[in-house]
């Protein structure tokens, strides 16, 4: 949403991204408001982070964030490595949920050994043997 004193997102990772960039909040930074039950935040902010060498404008971080391309042409943006940073946070939060590369660290006879949870009891209990 923008208007002509602030713009706003609802995206929290968003919002914590353009505060990195040094865009200021507006005076009313965050506004509570309810949707189909659920509490929504909207977060507000200036239109950019003021002169400067690295000077950002408010709707240019939001096309950035929204654009798939934007890490990989602006390897060097330091705002590409916040989106970077979010997009692998995500993916480790993914593989967590999913289980499939998590393993159980014990010892056997003396040795550390790696169980997959996932993996075949017949198999677990031979490694424990």
């Amino acid at each position: 949403m923008t208007s002509t004193n602030f713009i706003s997102t609802e995206d929290v990772s968003l919002a914590s991204a353009i505060l990195t960039m040094g865009v200021a909040q507006s005076q009313d930074a965050i506004n509570i408001t309810k949707r189909n039950g659920k509490k929504q935040y909207i977060f507000f902010f200036a239109k950019d982070n003021g002169e400067g060498e690295h000077h950002y404008k408010t709707n240019d971080l939001i096309k950035a964030w929204h654009d798939d391309d934007y890490v990989e042409n602006n390897p060097n943006c330091y705002f590409a490595y916040i989106k970077q940073y979010h997009l692998n946070r995500n993916h480790l939060l993914d593989e967590i949920k999913q289980g499939d590369k998590m393993y159980v660290e014990t010892v056997v006879k003396g040795k550390i050994a790696l169980i997959n949870p996932r993996a075949d009891e017949a198999k677990i209990q031979d490694l424990l043997n």
